[in-house]
């Protein structure tokens, strides 16, 4: 049977699962200024760390996905950075770039990709696209698309860009749990600050 179920981690259930080393690098101290226009100022971190370090990356959302069955997402892309990192099961990724094809896709909310300006994104937005069933004399435009496919295996973190327009689908009827920490794409690196960490 199909089902999908994907919740914000409980806090006694966080304790339980640890997030990557690499989301520890993320600077408190500074972020991009989404107000600027590419190339995108700095300015003073919105969201200080509690304790007082500049380091350990401010996470927007810690989610806990599970399925059955042979289930699949839209073709779409989050405002956020993404690590997933799968705990059981095999997951099945493509990945393509809107900023190289946007004016080719058909998005479904209209034009909420800023491809100028991209963290100033109106939400998320997928394309009219059925994953198992491409049609493409009418999606012709597909044809010419570069695309990546990543197998996630358990065990397996992936980084997925903001922006980055990905569908994925679950390989086997069996029980999967994956989570994944989402944080704003305003979020720099700083090596400086990475070091303290």
């Amino acid at each position: 049977k199909n089902m999908y179920v994907v919740s914000i981690i409980p806090q006694q259930m966080a304790w339980e699962v640890a997030h990557p080393a690499v989301l520890l690098c993320g600077s408190r101290r500074n972020q991009l200024n989404r107000h600027t226009k590419p190339p995108y100022k700095k300015k003073k971190h919105e969201y200080p760390h509690e304790a007082g370090f500049d380091w350990m990356t401010h996470v927007f959302e810690a989610n806990l996905w599970i399925a059955t069955g042979y289930t699949r997402s839209q073709f779409h892309y989050d405002k956020e950075w993404n690590v997933n990192c799968l705990l059981s099961g095999t997951k099945r990724w493509i990945f393509l770039d809107p900023f190289k094809y946007d004016s080719d896709l058909q998005w479904s909310r209209g034009r909420k990709f800023q491809p100028r300006d991209p963290l100033n994104n109106a939400w998320t937005d997928w394309v009219y696209l059925d994953p198992d069933k491409v049609d493409l004399i009418v999606q012709h435009k597909l044809r010419n698309m570069d695309y990546y496919e990543l197998i996630q295996e358990a065990g397996d973190c992936i980084f997925i860009p903001y922006a980055m327009l990905h569908q994925v689908q679950k390989l086997d009827d069996g029980m999967q749990v994956a989570a994944s920490w989402m944080f704003l794409p305003e979020s720099i690196y700083e090596e400086e600050v990475c070091k303290e960490a």
